[in-house]
């Protein structure tokens, strides 16, 4: 590795470096948090995608402006597989871009007010959808947009499709003529970009003939499209300037489970893969069992909310073969004799069954505490979607034991709620540890072992 610099003059960018990696180029040449990257290549980039692209590269130029102003230029010869080390505090340095859309079922719009302001941008980026899974519409993309996610080959992308009818599309999406969505997903897949895409239900409008539409539509497309979610609509409290939206019953969710089926049997043997899969809480409003783990094929849509609970059922079941062969097990730390789980009311039973099996395997008293979500309503049972202040009063009065376990989904990276009370603000309030790392049931199992016999992360 070889580099050199000088000084010169910047130019504006939003690229903020939040982390310098230890012992990379970037420390070596003095690069310190709260610098800007100015430039890279000789161009100012748009995004965390840009610089990953350049640095890529053998030689690699940056203009970086320090904290206090002072610009500073570098050339920089490197192995291809090597990295400047940076990391920044938005992956979009030009600013996200925003959704002109009027969902009547979008969430930042059914949001309860006097919130954080992140919560409320309404964003529509493909980057987002390409960097972390991000479902979007495509119809906030402009022309030069396209042509970069053909030109970069941005894959997979995620896509809120919801019908394929454009005069359907366009009632759900609240505009009067959108960009039309099947000539954009033809060129997408012409170019080899592969896509995810749902459904979300909406009863009366996406939910009949259009669907079947729909589905026929987008599996024309495999395997450039490679799954379609049907997902149903999540509606709260707050939609008192919102079109009326009717939630999904227990009939019409069993109806939908039912014709993704049929359409699973019918693609296997047409295209080789089953392509369509019902969302996990489709089957908790039907009231049905979820399907065995080869439903799921590998898990595309994960994130999403397919899968979900057959993975968590299928941990469960592994520990309890595990506790079969190994009866005489005792709670490893003597530290926790008493615990308590906190879910909504969606997981609720299958938490129920991992606080039975603590209780046997691990001689650990264990409390289920259900939380109702009164910030978005009772309608709202996901785990994902608890603020700290219901938390906190479902445990205020109770006695909750030696440490109380949130559900990790509930939290950001920061370890904050929704509702912007962290858990370490739980903690303090509750006089009690919380945890909010574990996700799966072997992961909250590791957590009850002593530090030094935990796994490595």
């Amino acid at each position: 590795m070889n580099f050199s610099a000088s000084g010169n003059v910047g130019k504006p960018s939003k690229a903020t470096i939040s982390e310098v990696e230890p012992g990379s180029i970037a420390e070596e040449l003095g690069i310190r948090p709260g610098s800007r990257l100015l430039e890279i290549n000789g161009r100012i980039p748009q995004d965390v995608i840009d610089y990953r692209l350049a640095d890529a590269e053998e030689q690699v130029s940056l203009l970086i402006e320090s904290a206090d102003g002072e610009v500073l230029a570098v050339e920089i010869e490197k192995d291809p597989d090597e990295r400047t080390g940076l990391t920044f505090e938005s992956d979009l340095f030009d600013g996200v871009r925003r959704c002109n859309n009027r969902c009547p079922f979008c969430f930042v719009d059914q949001m309860p007010p006097h919130r954080r302001d992140t919560l409320y941008v309404r964003d529509d980026d493909y980057r987002l959808s390409f960097l972390h899974g991000n479902f979007i519409t495509l119809s906030n993309l402009r022309d030069e947009d396209i042509d970069r996610i053909l030109r970069l080959r941005l894959s997979p992308l995620h896509i809120s499709v919801h019908a394929t009818d454009e005069t359907v599309r366009n009632r759900i999406l609240g505009v009067k003529k959108g960009r039309a969505i099947l000539p954009l997903l033809r060129r997408l897949a012409e170019n080899e970009i592969e896509m995810n895409t749902q459904v979300v239900i909406s009863p009366g409008i996406n939910d009949g003939e259009a669907l079947d539409q729909t589905i026929s539509d987008l599996s024309s497309l495999f395997p450039q499209v490679a799954t379609l979610s049907m997902v149903p609509v999540g509606l709260t409290k707050h939609r008192q300037e919102l079109r009326l939206v009717d939630a999904v019953s227990p009939d019409l969710a069993g109806r939908l489970i039912d014709k993704v089926d049929v359409c699973r049997t019918d693609f296997h043997k047409r295209l080789g893969a089953h392509f369509a899969f019902s969302a996990d809480e489709m089957y908790v409003i039907a009231r049905r069992p979820v399907p065995p783990t080869e439903y799921y094929e590998d898990f595309a849509q994960l994130e999403n909310g397919v899968g979900l609970i057959r993975i968590f059922e299928d941990d469960l079941s592994d520990l309890a073969e595990r506790h079969a062969a190994d009866s005489e097990s005792s709670c490893a730390d003597d530290n926790l004799r008493e615990i308590t789980l906190v879910t909504g009311t969606a997981a609720a039973p299958w938490i129920a069954r991992l606080g039975e099996l603590l209780s046997e395997w691990r001689s650990i008293s264990v409390n289920i505490v259900c939380v109702r979500n009164q910030l978005f309503g009772e309608t709202v049972t996901v785990a994902g979607l608890l603020c700290g202040e219901d938390i906190l009063n479902e445990l205020r009065d109770r006695e909750v034991g030696d440490i109380v376990f949130v559900p990790g989904v509930s939290v950001d990276r920061d370890n904050r709620f929704l509702d912007d009370m962290t858990v370490l603000d739980l903690s303090r309030h509750l006089q009690t540890p919380v945890n909010a790392s574990a996700r799966w049931p072997s992961e909250l199992i590791a957590q009850l072992l002593p530090p030094h016999e935990r796994p490595a992360e």
